[in-house]
């Protein structure tokens, strides 16, 4: 019998070996299941993975003609920038932190400059003037810059009212208008910025013919972007935030657009870059993380409201019931007193 039992642990130690074994086997690369951990990881190799292909295989190209698919793309970065806006919106009136209205305010900034500066010219006809190429440029440097500052502002409470709303309101269009005045007074001094006659076989290798200033430009942004994603992945360790975490992939996500972009500079005209889908994808992130963050926020209100009238309930049993049970327990007594039998 002793033997028996020898063998059968024997024979349980060698499955339980062998189940070890595949299970090892079947384990993705450590590199591999740290991306599917962590979404910021992922959104890099993703990243990194797509701008070596278009680098490196002939086939792909960092631009295709698709006038009407650019007008869509634009359109489509426009108004998704806006709503993630209204929605972190909803999460400022809550909070009242400034991190939260700087992150409004750049995502605002950003998403109008898109509007008037991508969108607007895409719709009405292709634009490559020097205004045309200056004014974008500016409008999404400038939005890089308070989206970076966002990532590395406190939690402190912040109160406006009345017309100080009105004036923050205000301050997105009027800030842009101002740009973009500078930018036509200044335009005939601005060089030409990017060569406007490609073909598709010029659009399948990086191409650093742009102006200097151009490229610094869209260095600068990707830097930008680049500290915004470690202030926002540092905010998260901190915090716990999960929408702080999205907005840490956001912004490798638009780092890679001022990276392609950079490599094969953009005219914003019928021209469809690889950059633009990036920059899609970017906006496209932050409203999802945004709506996230809102249905997050109202399962919170309903179960706080379900315990909050489950407590009601108890305690109005509770009490009903310590009521009854004194009411009980008094008139026993006087029946008690009335007839000692009882």
């Amino acid at each position: 019998e002793l033997q028996w039992m020898l063998l059968q642990r024997g024979g349980e130690l060698r499955q339980k070996q062998a189940m070890k074994a595949a299970a090892w086997a079947e384990r993705p690369p450590r590199a591999l299941n740290a991306a599917v951990r962590d979404p910021l990881v992922a959104a890099m190799v993703v990243g990194g993975t797509a701008t070596a292909l278009v680098v490196f295989v002939p086939r792909l190209h960092f631009a295709y003609r698709q006038q009407a698919l650019h007008v869509a793309l634009e359109t489509s970065a426009a108004l998704i920038g806006l709503l993630a806006a209204y929605l972190v919106l909803g999460r400022f009136r809550r909070s009242g932190h400034l991190d939260d209205f700087l992150l409004l305010y750049a995502l605002g900034l950003m998403a109008l400059s898109n509007l008037f500066f991508a969108t607007v010219p895409a719709v009405v006809g292709g634009d490559s003037s020097r205004f045309a190429t200056w004014a974008a440029i500016s409008g999404r440097l400038l939005g890089a810059l308070a989206f970076a500052i966002a990532a590395f502002a406190t939690q402190r409470r912040i109160r406006f009212v009345g017309a100080h709303q009105i004036a923050l309101v205000l301050s997105l269009p009027a800030l842009l208008a101002a740009l973009a005045a500078a930018v036509a007074v200044f335009a005939s001094q601005l060089p030409r910025g990017v060569e406007t006659l490609f073909t598709p076989e010029e659009s399948g290798r990086p191409k650093l013919e742009s102006d200097p200033v151009v490229l610094a430009a869209q260095l600068v942004a990707m830097v930008l972007l680049v500290v915004a994603a470690v202030g926002f992945s540092r905010k998260y360790r901190q915090t716990g935030d999960d929408l702080v975490r999205w907005l840490a992939v956001a912004s490798v996500i638009a780092a890679f657009s001022r990276l392609h972009y950079f490599l094969y500079p953009s005219v914003y005209t019928e021209w469809v870059y690889t950059g633009d889908l990036f920059r899609l994808a970017f906006y496209v992130t932050i409203l999802a993380a945004a709506a996230r963050e809102i249905s997050s926020y109202w399962r919170r209100i309903s179960q706080s409201a379900v315990i909050e009238e489950r407590g009601r309930i108890a305690r109005d049993l509770h009490d009903g019931l310590t009521q009854e049970l004194a009411f009980i327990g008094r008139n026993l007594y006087r029946l008690d007193e009335q007839d000692p039998t009882v």
